[in-house]
């Protein structure tokens, strides 16, 4: 793969740059060198690298999104969540279609911290720390009768926060690749290809977000919601949110509203069980961008197009979640 080019402006500029030195990228294998027959250059084969063409590059998720109303007016509708004149960032775009972020969780770009140290010896170096997060509460005051009982002692409180770092080691990897005809990137404006290419790319990072996030809760082996519980932890009620999954558990509407366990709640296909929570005492550490890659098929011009996007859930405190219990079976009257 050749080296990453420099970056346009908004997300489709990108893209567009990509499929462009993509198609007129030469094969790995392939190096050109001087002192062929009557001056030309040799193209010299190396079998011993691949001999696929294409290149790697990043999108930032600070890159704005073009709108979705190109110059002949032909409109992309569904599922934008926007005007289609208007344009918004990557992270915007993806944080939209990603119901936990929606109901709070936050978005983090990259898993570590670059900051100027000064060493004993006064030389300042770069020093890189990996990133954590902290959830606190308020500390339970306890009441005592000094009148009552004079020796009364107080009792040894646990630390009232709750700290997770990101483990490098531990990125989840997503990805996605799919293939284009020269046919059909011919077939489209270059704006229009980015922008129905783009939009279903971005969205598809938010479902991803969800994915980690649900496998992270399984894992973590929730207790079974009850109003009670959020209560007994201190939660107020409108910090609550509910995410109902292909299973439906819990879901009622009421007033064109959905409500998981008397929770407003919200539809996601990318998991099965309904998850009740304070989503904002959680976070998503992703990389610093998003890989993209676009590798050409054969010398017609087709290309194939893979992205990558590594993820880490950071859920500090678990407490503060809960799943929604499939209703229990009972026996038929007789």
């Amino acid at each position: 793969m050749s080296n990453r080019r420099p970056a346009p402006q908004t997300a489709n500029q990108r893209m567009l740059a990509v499929f462009s030195h993509a198609q007129q990228a030469m094969p790995a294998n392939f190096i050109v060198r001087p002192g062929g027959t009557n001056g030309e250059d040799r193209v010299l084969l190396n079998k011993t690298m691949s001999a696929l063409a294409g290149l790697t590059d990043f999108l930032s998720f600070g890159a704005e999104l073009t709108g979705l109303l190109d110059e002949d007016g032909h409109v992309s509708i569904d599922p934008p969540y926007q005007d289609a004149s208007k344009s918004i960032t990557v992270e915007a775009a993806m944080s939209q279609s990603s119901r936990v972020l929606a109901a709070g969780a936050t978005l983090i770009q990259g898993a570590e911290m670059h900051q100027n140290v000064r060493t004993t010896g006064g030389r300042s170096v770069m020093a890189r720390s990996s990133i954590s997060l902290s959830t606190f509460q308020p500390i339970s005051f306890e009441h005592k009768d000094f009148d009552a009982d004079q020796d009364a002692e107080l009792g040894i409180s646990p630390v009232p926060f709750s700290t997770l770092k990101v483990d490098l080691d531990a990125f989840q990897q997503y990805g996605v690749a799919f293939r284009l005809s020269r046919r059909e990137i011919k077939d489209l404006r270059p704006e229009r290809l980015a922008v129905q290419l783009l939009w279903p790319l971005i969205q598809g990072m938010g479902r991803a977000v969800d994915a980690a996030f649900f496998a992270a809760f399984r894992d973590l082996s929730l207790n079974d919601w009850a109003l009670g519980e959020a209560a007994l932890q201190g939660l107020s009620f409108e910090s609550l949110r509910a995410v109902v999954g292909t299973d439906g558990l819990g879901a009622t509407t009421d007033q064109g509203n959905l409500y998981a366990g008397g929770v407003p709640a919200a539809l996601t296909p990318d998991t099965a069980g309904s998850i009740v929570g304070a989503f904002t005492r959680a976070a998503m550490v992703t990389d610093e961008e998003i890989k993209i890659i676009a590798t050409r098929t054969g010398v017609d011009g087709g290309l194939e197009v893979t992205c990558w996007l590594g993820l880490q859930p950071l859920i500090p405190d678990p407490s503060k979640f809960w799943i929604i219990p499939a209703p229990e079976e009972t026996a038929p009257d007789v």
